[in-house]
This record gives structure tokens, sequence and C-alpha cells, in this order.
């Protein structure tokens, strides 16, 4: 009798090593991606719940105010403070007086624009509303910053500029990711990137990102 002849099928060590080289080298490229675009859907999701909230406060001190908060806002960006902070659950409250950058913002140069651009800088057109010293802000208890600049609205229309980061302090702190700007008029509160007052209206790569402000909450 002859034995019979047993065959083995498999894979090489060869084999499996490539195959392992190629599904590290596919990781490698659409991981990263996936993160990102998994953080950036959080991030609009947060800057949605963020607008919702000051525009709800918004529309109740206009209410409150024959529709026209013209005279309640004196250039002072505490006073802006002060209109929306029994609104919103603050954790840190930062008037004026205490060093906003640093301790309740981005110190110089460690936040960015869209393009990679860090500001404040003076290089960039239109954003002089970026270089005030030391604004006032607030940190919320969902870790929120919030900046207030403000201008004397009680002759204009325009009152001033809310910026908010819905990551904190943490990374990537990028205008048009984590970092999202407001206008609040005399009768009315609007994204930023739904006029031109030279931060823009698209929102690209190689744009500043405040544009984005718009397009993530109406998309």
């Amino acid at each position: 009798m002859h034995a019979k002849s047993k065959r083995y099928t498999g894979f090489t060590l060869a084999e499996v090593l490539i195959t392992l080289g190629i599904i590290g080298v596919v990781a490698a490229f659409t991981i990263p991606t996936l993160m990102k675009n998994t953080q950036d859907a959080e991030f609009k999701s947060a800057w949605k719940k963020q607008y919702s909230t000051f525009a709800n406060a918004t529309q109740t001190v206009l209410n409150d105010n024959g529709g026209n908060i013209s005279g309640l806002i004196t250039g002072n960006d505490d006073t802006m403070r002060a209109l929306y902070k029994p609104y919103l659950n603050v954790a840190t409250p930062c008037p004026k007086s205490v060093t906003v950058k640093g301790t309740c913002w981005h110190p110089d140069n460690t936040w960015y624009l869209l393009n990679g651009t860090p500001t404040p800088d003076a290089t960039v057109p239109g954003f002089n509303v970026l270089l005030y010293p030391d604004p006032a802000g607030d940190i919320l208890a969902d870790g929120t910053l919030v900046r207030y600049l403000t201008t004397d609205c009680s002759a204009q229309p325009y009152c001033g500029y809310i910026l908010v980061d819905v990551n904190g302090f943490r990374k990537p702190n990028t205008v048009g990711r984590d970092i999202y700007g407001m206008y609040l008029y005399t009768t009315k509160l609007v994204p930023v990137g739904t006029n031109t007052k030279g931060e823009g209206t698209t929102c690209n790569p190689t744009d500043n990102g405040f544009a984005c402000s718009a397009k993530y909450l109406y998309n």
C-alpha cells in the first residue's frame, strides 16, 4: 500500500509579512484622515450648540430692550461680557482686569488661522480686531473659551465680535476648526462669513477660516 501524500495549503511567512505591510501602509494613510473627520464633526456640532446659546441670549436681550441694544455696549469689552454672562454657564470669569491671553484665551502665536498663520499677526490684513491686548472673556463649564471684542455701537450698527474656542485650550486651536466667530449688531447676531468685513466669505484651507463659521452653521 502506498501512503497517501498529504498536501498542506496556507500562506508563507513572506506572504503574511507582505500582507501586513500593505495593511499598515493603508492604515497609515486612512486612519489619521478618519480621526480628523470625526474630530471636525464634533467641533462643528459644538459650534452649532454654542451659536444657538448666544443667539438665544441675544434675542432675549433684544426683547428686553425694545429690539435694539444700542447704548448697552459702550466699547468696553466688559459691557458685552456683562450682557451675556447671565445666560451662560460660566466656570471661570475673565473680566478685562484679568489677563485673558494665557489665562482665559490662547497666548499670542499659539492659535492659528486655517491657512496656518499664527495670530495675532500684524501682517494679516483686516485683523486688527485680533490685536486687542487683553479683551474680556470667560471659560464656560464645558471648557469653551469665549473672547469679547467690542466697539461703541451707540452711533453705528456694529457692536462687536465674539470668538469661541469650542475645544478649550486643547489643540488644534485653529480658526475654522475649533475656533469660530460671531458679529453682534444692534439688532441681531450673525456668524462671521455672512458679510464682508475683511474676513472673507470662503472656507478653504488657504483662507483664514473665519467664513467657516457661517458655512458650518448653515450646512
